[in-house]
């Protein structure tokens, strides 16, 4: 493609708060835009189908002058700031995903959804199809939609990408293929502080989230058996929430923690623990991990592209909350596993770097090819 090529990633909604699959896709955006591409993020302010729903025109009208007086008048409505982009990448917050949105761009430009919904407006923009469309699939994302939306998607004529080798088994499930490009960790953003050897063996962390899919609760009562045998088991949890009301006394909480603030939890934990039913990839399992942490974790979708039963972490069957338990006790109690698996947990997630990754996203997407 000659002169400066055009990438523009349709978002499902504004990133109010953090969001680990808008956090792989801004990573994306800052290494496209510095290999010299025209980078544009795309937020709608209500969805096509939303709008579709409302039939009259002069609802319709007032909708749209209400989002215009809300965002540029009054300054009510804002993108995120959580995420600090260092290149220039164009955020662009708009009413609506239209058909016609592809008249905004050069004819070059490659447009890329980023989950399910956003799927099927990008295969139903004008002029484009699976040469200038693609789908980069970060999750099988039934927890919004049923089964048959989410595969049904993956027949559209776009080019897709998955994030973890179970996901490309999905699409195989439906007879269609993928670009396999795996997650990655910032070497500069998480590292190790503390020494594996020297960390306290009772201390422990984990994401505390409300999606169901990542069964917090679980992760709770797994410690509140492990604490009956190991007394004084303390655990550190984060998330985007105030303080939930269900954390116990024994359980620190920091919300929304910065870069140094999230590297001192993951440097002060031995074992980091998830119970996640389904994960498309499992990022906080990643940065734990580079950071030093020991995991247990559930044997769960994308925890399997890095975590090995008795090799970098102890898995135990989804919603088994007892085996849960008592991986995190066998951690807590043979230092020599705990030191050995959090070796080379450290070793495997070193081994996904973003330097690979996007050499296969720019070559599936089709940019970049001077490189």
């Amino acid at each position: 493609m000659p002169g400066r090529q055009s990438v523009v990633f349709i978002l499902p909604a504004r990133d109010e708060a953090p969001v680990g699959g808008y956090k792989v896709v801004y990573t994306y955006a800052e290494m496209l835009s510095r290999c010299g591409c025209d980078v544009h993020l795309v937020y709608p302010h209500i969805k096509p189908e939303a709008l579709a729903s409302v039939k009259s025109p002069l609802l319709r009208l007032k909708m749209r002058l209400g989002f215009f007086y809300r965002l540029r008048i009054r300054k009510q409505l804002r993108l995120g700031n959580w995420f600090r982009f260092k290149e220039k990448v164009c955020r662009e917050y708009l009413f609506t995903v239209s058909r016609n949105l592809p008249r905004r761009y050069p004819r070059t430009a490659v447009f890329v959804a980023t989950a399910v919904e956003t799927s099927y407006w990008v295969a139903g923009m004008r002029g484009v199809d699976a040469r200038n469309g693609c789908y980069f699939i970060q999750d099988f994302e039934n927890w919004k939609h049923d089964d048959g939306y989410v595969l049904a998607s993956y027949r559209l004529p776009l080019r897709k990408a998955v994030i973890s080798s179970w996901l490309r088994d999905k699409l195989l499930e439906t007879g269609e293929e993928a670009v396999l490009v795996p997650n990655a960790i910032d070497p500069g953003y998480f590292s190790l502080a503390t020494p594996i050897e020297e960390r306290s063996p009772f201390e422990v962390a984990f994401l505390y989230h409300t999606d169901d899919r990542k069964r917090t609760g679980d992760v709770l009562a797994a410690l509140d058996l492990v604490r009956k045998a190991v007394p004084q088991l303390h655990a550190v949890s984060f998330g985007v929430e105030d303080r939930p009301s269900d954390l116990p006394s024994w359980c620190d909480y920091c919300r929304q923690p910065d870069r140094e603030e999230h590297n001192r939890i993951y440097n002060r934990a031995a074992i980091f623990v998830a119970a996640s039913r389904a994960e498309g990839w499992g990022l906080t399992v990643c940065e734990a991990m580079q950071c030093g942490c020991a995991v247990a974790c559930t044997d769960a979708g994308g925890f399997r592209e890095f975590c090995t039963e008795g090799k970098t972490a102890l898995m135990s069957p989804v919603f088994d909350v007892e085996a849960l338990a008592e991986n995190v006790r066998r951690l807590v109690c043979d230092g020599e596993l705990r030191v050995r698996l959090a070796k080379a947990g450290m070793e495997r997630i070193g081994s996904f770097t973003w330097e690979s990754s996007f050499d296969r996203m720019r070559k599936f997407l089709g940019v970049c090819s001077e490189l």
